[in-house]
């Protein structure tokens, strides 16, 4: 049974975190969490990693194939915001969907 992870960000945004399934490899295991933002998928991820009895975590931005360490939904917030030239009036009400 998948958890979803919801909390409202600083200013009032709606934000989701949905994990996704463990998968295997030699050595542990990784899995890629989608992050929504007032029910958006967001272009991106938050991949953890386990190996060698260490976790390491980064958040993924796929159009642009770039990344950050640690989990950070603001930055992959703000690359989705940037990539798809969306202007925001007041917060962080309208954004669109990228299709992957």
């Amino acid at each position: 049974m998948t958890h979803t992870y919801s909390f409202t960000g600083p200013n009032d945004e709606s934000v989701r975190f949905i994990p996704g399934d463990r998968i295997r490899t030699f050595g542990g295991w990784y899995s890629h969490t989608d992050v929504y933002v007032n029910g958006v998928r967001l272009a991106g991820f938050i991949q953890t990693r386990r190996r060698n009895k260490r976790t390491e975590c980064s958040t993924c931005f796929q159009p642009l194939s770039s990344a950050v360490i640690g989990s950070d939904w603001q930055w992959l917030y703000r690359m989705h915001r940037e990539h798809n030239d969306v202007a925001v009036s007041n917060g962080f009400e309208s954004i669109s969907e990228v299709s992957l």
